[in-house]
C-alpha cells in the first residue's frame, strides 16, 4: 500500500482545508473586490501549462461562485477543492520544492499533494515530510 501525503482523516484535514481555502481566495481576490479570472490572469506564470491547468479552476470558480456555495455548507468541501487545485498550480509554478514534493507524491502512486493548507500543522512541507516526500 502506498504510503499517503495525507497522513490525516479527512475529518481532520477537510475543515483546515475549507479554513485555508476560504482565507487563500479572500487574500487572492482582495476580499472579493478582484474577480477571480483577473487575480489568476495577473499571476506572474511561468508555465503555460500550469497557467492553463490553473484557468480549468477558475472556469469551476466562476461557475460555482463562493457567495452561492457558502450559503450551503454540504458543498464547501467542493469549493474548497476546487480553491485548493488553483492555489496548486500556482505554488507548483513558483516553489521548485513543492513541484519536487508533488512529483514525489505521484510517483509513490499517493496522487496530488494539495497546497493547502499553505502553513502549520497540516501545511504542504508537514504534510510532505511525514509522507518522506522532502
Amino acid at each position: 500500500m502506498p504510503r499517503c501525503a495525507l497522513p490525516l482523516s479527512r475529518r481532520v484535514y477537510g475543515p483546515a482545508e475549507v479554513r485555508a481555502a476560504i482565507a487563500f481566495f479572500e487574500d487572492f481576490t482582495d476580499g472579493g473586490s478582484v474577480p477571480v479570472r483577473v487575480a489568476a490572469s495577473s499571476f506572474p506564470w511561468q508555465s503555460g501549462f500550469k497557467e492553463r491547468c490553473a484557468h480549468t479552476f477558475v472556469r469551476s470558480l466562476e461557475l460555482f461562485p463562493q457567495e452561492r456555495c457558502l450559503e450551503n455548507p454540504a458543498v464547501w468541501p467542493v469549493w474548497a477543492s476546487m480553491v485548493n487545485n488553483l492555489a496548486t498550480m500556482m505554488l507548483k509554478d513558483i516553489s521548485p520544492q513543492f513541484q519536487q514534493a508533488c512529483y514525489r507524491a505521484t510517483e509513490a502512486g499517493d496522487g496530488p499533494l494539495l497546497a493547502l493548507p499553505f502553513s502549520g500543522s497540516l501545511g504542504w512541507r508537514r504534510r510532505a515530510r511525514l509522507a518522506g516526500f522532502l
